[in-house]
């Protein structure tokens, strides 16, 4: 049984690998790489400390999801007609 499902996820692996050759190449590696590794990665604590883009990152995530579930249900209201 081993045997069988080892092959099956070979297969599945060599079928996504094809899938993928055919995509393209990821535009914005250049600019992560350079903004890992570049010589502004050493200034990024500082900014940070006095811009906190993680929490502002969180913050914008969590206001675009309540607005998107607000949308959503304000549409589904509309549709059965329980809302003008």
């Amino acid at each position: 049984m081993s045997g069988i499902l080892d092959w099956m996820d070979e297969l599945v692996s060599k079928f996504w690998d094809k899938i993928l050759d055919f995509l393209p190449r990821d535009p914005f590696q250049d600019i992560i790489t350079s903004l890992k590794y570049g010589e502004i990665s050493k200034y990024f604590g500082y900014i940070n400390y006095f811009f906190p883009v993680r929490f502002l990152l969180v913050a914008l995530g969590a206001f675009l999801t309540s607005l998107a579930a607000y949308y959503s249900v304000s549409v589904v209201l509309r549709w059965i007609r329980a809302v003008d």
